[in-house]
């Protein structure tokens, strides 16, 4: 059935000795919201309606299928009369790079056209059919009002290629985005063309019957991607401006992680540029080029300028003794380093307090809570929970119970405030660790300038 009143082509299969046409006039409408089914999604909706559909043969002889407009064309027939292949010639004419015609209309056709109307306006699309194999790249496209189909295949205007004739049937089904140079990469996935549209037209046999499968195409996994990638935008949920808006934005994300990348590439960078300028100023104090070592906590722009100085100007002052600064330098370094071994020792010890503390907060928390459960028995008053007698050993027990529960709530509450104090202390001798291994890494840099 080809619904031309905004619904979809649906492949049934139908008996009967002779091919009977019966048309029924429907609301004219076929809308589903702001959208028309069997239409062509653009800000200003729109609906494509299939009139005619003519299949080419050698010696001008034609065979021609007319539509009713705005009426719901049912087509019977025995099996084998082609009713099937009425799907196949206009998704073929909609740019399909296989050509699915049954083989007994390839072998007796050399071309297929469709003709489309939009009230005043005509679109004609045609191809060659090949007799084997996938389809050709001839394909003939035609634009205006008033047109007709022609009588031969050789009257079939507006010659082109496939990728052209895509383009221009896009453009004037009114499907977006086709021109504009911020989606021109071809290769995008979910960029909306004229193949994406099939989904929403044609509903053949094989996926009436799926229990899997809704649409057309989708369960093809290279069609798959695409179908559900546009699925937004014929179905209205976006247009063009909320498609591009995503895009950028997603470009401007991968924009922003590259700087990051590139900043902290360049902070990486500055540490090794500091020790290299340090040892080079520590070279040109040895041989008398600088006055005096440069400062641990110079930058790095003062230290480059101190380089560019040196570079300019040359020798400044004689050359002063070195054995005096190593040695004020080597001692700095035995400090930094019994320091570090101090701090090291200090950072294991409270890492293995910490683990014990946990362990113990733990445990002690267990005990808590299998304590707690006395509270249920409401033992305080001396009776017994299930006769509810008077005994005095089990009051003297609940006595026991409650004075144990007191000393693990205060155990835990000690642990609940030590735990936090542990962390801070464990992250301060962590920060001293990194700030002397760092005055260490750079004392070594002028001893080896030095040596």
């Amino acid at each position: 059935a080809l619904d031309n009143a905004g619904g979809q082509l649906t492949r049934e299969p139908q008996t009967g000795d002779q091919t009977s046409r019966a048309a029924r006039q429907l609301d004219g409408q076929g809308r589903f919201g702001r959208i028309y089914f069997f239409s062509i999604r653009s800000d200003a909706v729109t609906r494509w309606n299939v009139r005619e559909i003519a299949l080419y043969g050698v010696g001008a002889r034609r065979r021609t299928i007319e539509f009713d407009i705005d009426k719901v064309n049912v087509i019977t027939g025995a099996s084998g009369t082609g009713k099937s292949a009425i799907i196949d010639a206009i998704d073929y004419c909609l740019g399909s790079t296989d050509c699915r015609l049954p083989f007994f209309v390839r072998g007796h056709a050399v071309a297929v056209a469709v003709h489309w109307v939009l009230g005043d306006s005509n679109l004609i699309v045609g191809r060659k059919i090949p007799e084997s194999g996938s389809g050709t790249n001839q394909t003939f496209v035609r634009t205006g009002k008033n047109l007709r189909l022609p009588n031969t295949s050789e009257g079939l205007e507006g010659p082109t290629n496939r990728d052209t004739a895509r383009a221009m049937i896009e453009k004037s089904f009114g499907i977006q985005d086709t021109d504009d140079p911020a989606v021109a990469a071809k290769s995008e996935k979910g960029r909306a063309t004229i193949r994406d549209v099939t989904p929403y037209l044609f509903l053949s046999g094989d996926i009436i019957i799926s229990r899997e499968t809704l649409l057309h195409d989708l369960h093809r996994p290279e069609k798959a991607r695409d179908i559900k990638a546009t699925m937004p935008y014929f179905l209205g949920a976006v247009n063009q401006t909320s498609v591009l808006a995503a895009r950028r934005h997603r470009q401007l994300e991968a924009a922003l992680g590259r700087i990051e990348r590139e900043a902290k590439a360049q902070e990486r960078s500055q540490g090794l540029l500091t020790q290299r300028s340090i040892a080079l100023l520590t070279q040109a104090e040895g041989i008398g080029l600088i006055a005096e070592l440069p400062s641990s906590d110079a930058s790095d722009q003062l230290l480059l300028d101190q380089l560019r100085g040196i570079a300019e100007n040359g020798v400044l002052t004689p050359a002063s003794g070195d054995s005096e600064t190593r040695a004020v330098l080597e001692e700095e370094r035995r400090q930094l380093v019994s320091e570090l071994q101090t701090l090291r020792e200090k950072r294991q010890m409270l890492r293995r307090t910490i683990r014990e503390a946990a362990g113990y907060g733990t445990a002690v928390s267990g005990q808590s809570h299998k304590l707690k459960l006395v509270e249920h028995l409401k033992l305080g008053d001396g009776r017994c929970p299930v006769c509810d007698a008077e005994n005095a050993a089990g009051l003297a027990m609940a006595e026991q119970i409650q004075n144990s529960l007191t000393i693990v709530a205060h155990e835990v509450l000690a642990v609940d405030v030590m735990r936090p104090r542990l962390d801070d202390h464990s992250g301060h001798v962590e920060n001293q660790i990194g700030s002397r291994s760092g005055r260490l890494r750079e004392v070594e840099a002028q001893l080896s300038g030095l040596l």
